[in-house]
């Protein structure tokens, strides 16, 4: 019972990190794609927006990964807490 509580916590974590990210990344893509006008023409506009793109995608990748993972119940019974430490990783990696 113990473990499936963890696992339960680990996986919406994941998910509602995962669904953020995603809305995010919309959000980011509708503003930055109504204010393209503007910055038409400055290449650090859109490197910025790539960075932003690529980091976004790579760490929902991860965060559904590690939400799918901890579905797996012998992951949930040996794993984890490697699990939990990726999660962390992925969540204060993306914080500036």
């Amino acid at each position: 019972m113990f473990f499936l509580q963890r696992q339960r916590s680990l996986v919406i974590v994941n998910m509602i990190d995962f669904v953020i990210k995603m809305v995010t990344l919309t959000l980011t893509l509708t503003i930055y794609g109504v204010a393209t006008d503007d910055y038409e023409n400055n290449p650090r506009f859109k490197g910025h927006l790539r960075d932003i793109i690529i980091w976004t995608v790579t760490s929902a990748s991860c965060n559904g990964l590690i939400g799918a993972l901890a579905l797996w119940p012998r992951f949930a019974n040996l794993y984890l807490h490697w699990g939990a430490l990726a999660t962390w990783v992925v969540l204060f990696s993306q914080g500036e």
